[in-house]
């Protein structure tokens, strides 16, 4: 099917060993203040509403992770092995034992796409509209910067007997530059079920 998506390849996970706690791998500094509503836990910077990490608990079959920080962008980039571990270690408090139920997606190394000249002339006078209009926003204070961080998503695919259950697959977007967990939706899942499955 040529419409059908390229798979990636996949490799095992090897046993993960956790050596940052939560609050870590999602930014939660310690002067953040907490609120805990109906199985929504927030914490926000005292300072910036816009600062904030949330854990939402409320929906009965899924706990859905945000967090939006600042980021520097004169840093370098983290590494991909690094990115990963942090995916892995996050995974591995939230779920456990995850080399015995899930294979990891391999990351490609991405190469500068080659432009035709169309889209080269387009880039460049959408570059010069934005420079223009950062001339007359020097003095506008752009809280939503914080949630613009690049980030990588890592794909875990889960499986029961070797068999993949797409359904219970888990993609975790992990910040370049903080490494921090930015989005990430995890099912719950009836372990005792799934290992029935055949």
């Amino acid at each position: 099917d040529p419409d059908a998506e390229e798979e990636l390849p996949k490799k095992a996970i090897e046993a993960v060993t956790v050596t940052k706690s939560l609050p870590e791998l999602l930014g939660i500094d310690s002067d953040m203040v907490f609120t805990d509503e109906e199985d929504v836990q927030t914490w926000t910077s005292p300072t910036d509403d816009s600062i904030y990490v949330r854990i939402d608990r409320s929906d009965a079959y899924e706990t859905m992770y945000e967090s939006v920080k600042p980021w520097d962008e004169t840093q370098p980039e983290l590494s991909i092995a690094e990115l990963e571990d942090n995916a892995k270690q996050f995974l591995e408090l939230v779920v456990g034992e995850i080399h015995t139920k899930f294979e990891l997606e391999e990351q490609l190394e991405e190469d500068e796409p080659e432009l035709t000249e169309e889209e080269l002339a387009y880039f460049r006078e959408m570059e010069e509209a934005m420079a223009e209009e950062d001339e007359f926003d020097d003095d506008f204070d752009d809280e939503e910067d914080n949630d613009f961080e690049p980030f990588r998503t890592f794909s875990f695919l889960r499986t029961v007997q070797g068999i993949p259950v797409d359904e219970y697959n888990i993609h975790v977007d992990i910040g370049t530059f903080t490494g921090h967990i930015k989005d990430c939706t995890v099912t719950r899942v009836n372990e005792a079920v799934i290992e029935n499955f055949s």
